[in-house]
């Protein structure tokens, strides 16, 4: 997470990098675009920077995102459990 504007940078899975950004839930992270014949970066394509959760709800999917991004670097299942997140959309998180 940046401290600046509390973004993720998450590696994800090809499927999963193209519905984050097809749904504007992030983007591709700016260096992955820095390449070409003679500069080659050490970022992957599918590291992607999602946005920071405003609401509870947004939230729940940056949650899941986090869950798949695991999935996919780890080929494991997380289970993120919330605590003291807000009960209600309306209520937007500081």
């Amino acid at each position: 997470m940046t401290d600046s504007d509390h973004s993720l940078h998450l590696n994800l899975h090809p499927d999963d990098a193209r519905e984050v950004l097809a749904k504007g839930w992030g983007q591709r992270h700016p260096l992955t675009a820095a390449r070409g014949p003679l500069v080659r970066m050490p970022v992957p394509r599918t590291f992607t920077m999602v946005y920071a959760p405003r609401t509870a709800d947004e939230l729940q999917v940056v949650c899941r995102i986090i869950q798949a991004a695991g999935w996919w670097v780890m080929a494991k299942d997380l289970e993120i459990e919330l605590s003291g997140a807000p009960s209600s959309e309306k209520e937007r998180l500081d």
